[in-house]
C-alpha cells in the first residue's frame, strides 16, 4: 500500500482520537446544564415515569460532526505532506500520546460508569486526563523532547544495565508501600463491623488463642486449616507484642509482603529480567490481591491471600537452585518446604509435595537427567530418603509442637474430620456456579487457567523429553503440576472468584510464555516490549478499585475506610457495615437484645466522619473488660472456660482464660446488640453430641452464656434455623442456673438435676 494512503489512515485515527476528546468534554460540560424537559406539564403521572430526557443523542451526533471536521480539517492543513516521513514519524509520536490518553479517559469513564453509586474518584480521574490531554497539545513541543530524552533512556542497550539494579532495588519499597497499611486499627474496626472477624477467627485467631494459652491443636481445639496454623500465627503475634487483632492483622501483612518480595527474587532470578519480574508481581498482586472476590479489603478472609500456601516460594527457590547446580542439599531443602506446608495446611502441602515427586521422578527417569545429577544405584538409598523428607519433616513438627498426642488415633481422626467432609461433597459447589450467577468472564478464566496448566505442561514435557530444550525449563512443567492441584480450590468450591485465590502459579507461567515470547524479538524491540508490558501491569493495577480503595500509603484519602470517595459499598449502594444482620427477618429476632434493649444501634460507614472516629467506636463496642472481669473472678487462671457468646475469641483473650470447647470458636459471631440468634460451627449431629457429652463428662462448675441465648420460649421455628445452638443452650439452660452477670454475659452455676427433672 503507498505511503501516503497509510498516512491518510492514520490522520483518521488521529480525527477519531480527538473526538472521542472532545465528546468527553462536552459531556462533562453538559453535566451542568439541565436537558430541557417541554413535555413535563404534558404528560399524565401515571406515564411521567417514562419521561427521562437526555442530551446522549445530541453528544452522538456531536462525535460524528467532530470525526468528520477534525479529519477534513487535517486533510486540509496538511495536504501534500502525507508523504513527509520526517512529518509523519513526528505525528505518530504525537498520536500515540493522544492514544495513551484517550484510553486512560475512556478507562476513567468506564469506571465512572461502573461504580455510578461512588463515581467521585473516577470523575476526577477523567477530568485530569482532558487537563493533560489539553497540555500535551499546547506544549507537544517540550513533551516530544522529553520523550525522546526518556527513549534514549530506556531503549539505550547501554543503560538497560544501570536501569535493572535500580528497578531491582525499588520493588521490594514499592512492593512494602502498596501493602502495608498504616492503620491497621481501622482495618480492625472495619473487620469487627463488617463482618464480625468471622472468617479469619475460624482461619487464624482462633488456633493462634488456643496455641498461645496452651492448647494442642486437633486435640485440645480444632485448627480447620492446618495443625500449624496456630502455632506459626500465635508465634508471629508473639513476636509483634502479644495477642491481638491489630497484630493479626500486622502478622497477615508482613508475612504478605515477605511473600511478594521472594516472588520478585525468584521471578527476576529465573526470567533474568527486572522488568518481566516487576511485571509479574504487579499482575500477581492485581488478580491474587485485589480480586472481586476479596472485597473490600483482602485480609478480611486470611484463607484467600498468598498466606494459604506461603511456603510454596520456598520450594521454588529450592528447585531453582537444584536446576542452576544439582545438589543434594536443594533437594533437601525443597523436601523441608513440602514438609513445613504439610504441618501448617495439609491440603496445600499436598499439592506442593506432588510436585516435588514429579520433579524428582522427571528426572530418574530420564538417563541424561539421572547422568547429570549424579545419580547411581549406590546412591539409591539416599533418594529414597529425599522422597520420604516431607513427610518426615511434617512429622517431626507435629512431635514437637502436638507431642504425644501425634501417636493417637483421635488426633488423626480430627485432623481428617474436615477433610472427610469435604470429599463427601460438604461445603462444595457446581463449577457451573459462576454461570449461573451470569459471571460470564469468571466461568472463562475458570477453564482458561487450567487450560493454560495442561497446554503448557503437555508441550514443554514433550519437549523436554525429546531433548528439544534445555533442562532449566522443567520448573514451569513443575510450577503446572502444582497449580493444577491448587486448583481443586476452585473445582471443589467454584465460587464467582476462587480461582484467583490459587492464581500465583498461573500468573508465574504467564510469565514464563511473556519470556519466551519477548526472547525472540531483536533487542531495541525486546527493550521496548518488556517496558511496555511493565507500564500495562502498573496501569492495571492503579486502576483497579480494590486497589484504589486499599488502605495503604498510596491512597487518595487519609480515611480510606470510611470516606466515600474510596471506601467501597455493596452492591445498589447498601452499606458494608453489619451488613449480615441487617436485613435479618423479624421472626428470626426475639423481642430485646442482651443488654436488654430493643434498639440494635446498626451503624454504618457513613456514620463515622473519619477513620479515627470508627477506631474510637470500635475499641468502645470490642471492649468486653466487664464481662472478662467476671470470668477471671469466677475461674482460675489454667481453667478452660466454656463460653458460648458472640466474639469468644476477643472475651477470652481479655480475661486470660484458654477455650473449653473443642470446636472453637463456637459461635459465629453477631453484633453484641443484635437481637437474633446466631448459628454455631457445629456441623453435624456427632459434632453437637460430641461437645454436649464433653459438658456432661466434665460437669464444669461454670457456663457463661451472652444473655440473648436464655430468651425463652422462642418460637419454634428457631429449632430448625438455629437447631445446634438451641440444643445446646437448652442442655445448658436444664443443667446450670444464672448466678452473676456481666455486661452482655451470665455467669452460670451447674446445679444437680434431679432424675426426670426438666
Amino acid at each position: 500500500m503507498p505511503m501516503e494512503i497509510r498516512n491518510i489512515g492514520w490522520f483518521a485515527v488521529l480525527a477519531v482520537l480527538e473526538a472521542v476528546q472532545l465528546t468527553a468534554l462536552l459531556s462533562w460540560i453538559l453535566s451542568f446544564i439541565r436537558v430541557p424537559q417541554p413535555l413535563a406539564q404534558a404528560v399524565v403521572p401515571e406515564w411521567r415515569y417514562l419521561l427521562d430526557p437526555e442530551w446522549e443523542s445530541a453528544v452522538f451526533r456531536f462525535f460524528i460532526a467532530a470525526c468528520i471536521g477534525l479529519m477534513c480539517v487535517f486533510v486540509w492543513l496538511r495536504r501534500g505532506r502525507a508523504a513527509d516521513i520526517p512529518f509523519m514519524a513526528r505525528l505518530k509520536c504525537f498520536m500515540a500520546v493522544e492514544a495513551v490518553l484517550t484510553v486512560f479517559l475512556l478507562s476513567a469513564l468506564f469506571k465512572k460508569a461502573v461504580y455510578q453509586d461512588r463515581p467521585a474518584l473516577a470523575a476526577a480521574a477523567a477530568g485530569l486526563v482532558l487537563a493533560l490531554a489539553f497540555l500535551n497539545k499546547i506544549f507537544w513541543p517540550f513533551m516530544e523532547r522529553g520523550l525522546k530524552a526518556w527513549r534514549d533512556l530506556l531503549f539505550t542497550g547501554t543503560h538497560a544495565r544501570p536501569l535493572s539494579r535500580i528497578l531491582t532495588g525499588l520493588m521490594p519499597l514499592a512492593i512494602f508501600f502498596i501493602i502495608d497499611v498504616p492503620n491497621v486499627s481501622a482495618v480492625a474496626a472495619r473487620a469487627f463491623f463488617g463482618e464480625q472477624f468471622h472468617h479469619n477467627d475460624s482461619f487464624i485467631f482462633g488456633p493462634a488463642l488456643a496455641y498461645i494459652n496452651g492448647c494442642v491443636a486437633d486435640v485440645d481445639t480444632i485448627s480447620q486449616y492446618g495443625p500449624g496454623v496456630g502455632v506459626i500465627f500465635g508465634s508471629a503475634m508473639r513476636a509483634l507484642g502479644g495477642f491481638s487483632y491489630e497484630a493479626g492483622f500486622l502478622t497477615m501483612i508482613y508475612g504478605t509482603i515477605i511473600y511478594y518480595i521472594m516472588c520478585f527474587f525468584f521471578l527476576r532470578q529465573w526470567l533474568a529480567s527486572a522488568a518481566l519480574a516487576a511485571a509479574g508481581v504487579l499482575f500477581m498482586l492485581k488478580i491474587q490481591m485485589f480480586n472481586t472476590g476479596v472485597y473490600p479489603f483482602v485480609f478480611t478472609y486470611g484463607s484467600a491471600t498468598v498466606l494459604r500456601y506461603w511456603f510454596d516460594i520456598l520450594f521454588f527457590f529450592a528447585v531453582a537452585a537444584h536446576i542452576r547446580k544439582p545438589s543434594v542439599w536443594s533437594l533437601a531443602a525443597a523436601g523441608c518446604a513440602c514438609g513445613a506446608q504439610l504441618f501448617y495446611i495439609p491440603s496445600d502441602g499436598v499439592y506442593l509435595t506432588a510436585a516435588y515427586y514429579f520433579y524428582i521422578c522427571a528426572h530418574l527417569c530420564l538417563r541424561s537427567w539421572r547422568d547429570y545429577i549424579g545419580f547411581t544405584v549406590a546412591r539409591l538409598p539416599l533418594y529414597i530418603m529425599l522422597a520420604f523428607m516431607p513427610v518426615a519433616v511434617a512429622f517431626v513438627l507435629l512431635r514437637v509442637f502436638i507431642t504425644e498426642a501425634v501417636w493417637t488415633a483421635p488426633f488423626w481422626r480430627n485432623v481428617g474430620e474436615f477433610i472427610e467432609y469435604f470429599i463427601s461433597g460438604f461445603g462444595v459447589t457446581p463449577i457451573y456456579s459462576s454461570l449461573l450467577d451470569r459471571q460470564f468472564l469468571a466461568s472463562l478464566m475458570g477453564f482458561v487457567v487450567p487450560g493454560v496448566y495442561v497446554l503448557t505442561l503437555l508441550t514443554v514435557g514433550s519437549l523436554l523429553a525429546f531433548k528439544k530444550i534445555h533442562r532449566r525449563h522443567i520448573l514451569v512443567c513443575v510450577l503446572c503440576v502444582y497449580g493444577l492441584g491448587l486448583y481443586h480450590y476452585y473445582v471443589a468450591r467454584s465460587a464467582v472468584t476462587s480461582y484467583y485465590v490459587v492464581s500465583v502459579p498461573y500468573a508465574m507461567v504467564l510469565c514464563f510464555w511473556g519470556k519466551m515470547i519477548v526472547d525472540r524479538l531483536d533487542v531495541s524491540t525486546r527493550l521496548k516490549t518488556k517496558v511496555i508490558i511493565l507500564v500495562l501491569c502498573v496501569w492495571a493495577l492503579w486502576t483497579n478499585h480494590n486497589f484504589l480503595s486499599y488502605p495503604n500509603r498510596f491512597n487518595f484519602s487519609r480515611d480510606p475506610v470510611t470516606d466515600p470517595l474510596v471506601a467501597q459499598p455493596l452492591e445498589k449502594g447498601k452499606p458494608y457495615f453489619n451488613h449480615l444482620f441487617r436485613d435479618y427477618p423479624a421472626e428470626l429476632k426475639v423481642p430485646r437484645n442482651s443488654l436488654g434493649e430493643e434498639n440494635e444501634d446498626f451503624f454504618s460507614e457513613t456514620d463515622f466522619p473519619s477513620d479515627d472516629t470508627l477506631v474510637y467506636y470500635y475499641r468502645r463496642e470490642a471492649d468486653f473488660s466487664i464481662d472478662a472481669a467476671l470470668i477471671a473472678r469466677l475461674t482460675d487462671r489454667a481453667q478452660a472456660v466454656p463460653l458460648i457468646s458472640s466474639f469468644e475469641i476477643k472475651i477470652l483473650m481479655q480475661a486470660q482464660r484458654k477455650p473449653y470447647f473443642y470446636y472453637f470458636p463456637l459461635v459465629i459471631s453477631h453484633p453484641m446488640r443484635a437481637r437474633n440468634f446466631v448459628r454455631t460451627s457445629i456441623y453435624t449431629v456427632d459434632q453437637l453430641n460430641r461437645v454436649i457429652q464433653k459438658l456432661e463428662e466434665d460437669k464444669p462448675p461454670y457456663v457463661f452464656m451472652e444473655r440473648l441465648f436464655l430468651t425463652r420460649p422462642v418460637p419454634r421455628h428457631f429449632y430448625h434455623y438455629y437447631s445446634s445452638m438451641m440444643l445446646l443452650t437448652d442442655h445448658v439452660i436444664k443443667h446450670y442456673t444464672p448466678v452473676a452477670e456481666g455486661r452482655y454475659l451470665t455467669a452460670m452455676k451447674r446445679v444437680a438435676v434431679k432424675e426426670g427433672g426438666q
